[in-house]
């Protein structure tokens, strides 16, 4: 028995994909994958980062999306920083979220490369607060 059509999985909770104030679209562009993480080696940042990258890679369908832990920041394309005290440790579950911390994403400004299209040349910045 076959299928008259493949039937993509069902994708609920969109969110908005464009960037704030204009009609730009971003993504991570296939050349430039993995996008590379640079975190904080305080407490369990590392294994809560990398569960989080885990995740988001499951998310997509045909490998859009893949990243990677760097140690050194100068060669991150994102940088996650942590300030206040150590997250706690604590095994991660998959229980409804809790929101204990506040935090705030930094986007780099946009140009335009040699080729006509906008991109972003620096790191983007995560900074999360207790």
């Amino acid at each position: 028995m076959a299928c008259d059509s493949p039937v993509a999985p069902p994708r609920t909770d969109a969110y908005a994909f464009r960037v704030v104030g204009s009609d730009l679209v971003f993504r991570w562009p296939s050349a430039r994958l993995p996008v590379r993480f640079h975190v904080e080696q305080r407490g369990a940042m590392p294994e809560y980062v990398q569960a989080g990258i885990d995740l988001w890679e499951r998310q997509f369908l045909y490998g859009e999306f893949r990243g990677d832990l760097v140690t050194d920041p100068a060669s991150a394309d994102v940088e996650i920083a942590l300030s206040g005290g150590e997250p706690p440790e604590a095994p991660l579950t998959n229980d409804p979220p809790v929101n204990t911390c506040t935090g705030e994403t930094t986007v780099p400004p946009f140009v335009v490369d040699g080729e006509g299209n906008t991109v972003v040349d620096q790191h983007g910045r995560v900074q999360l607060s207790d």
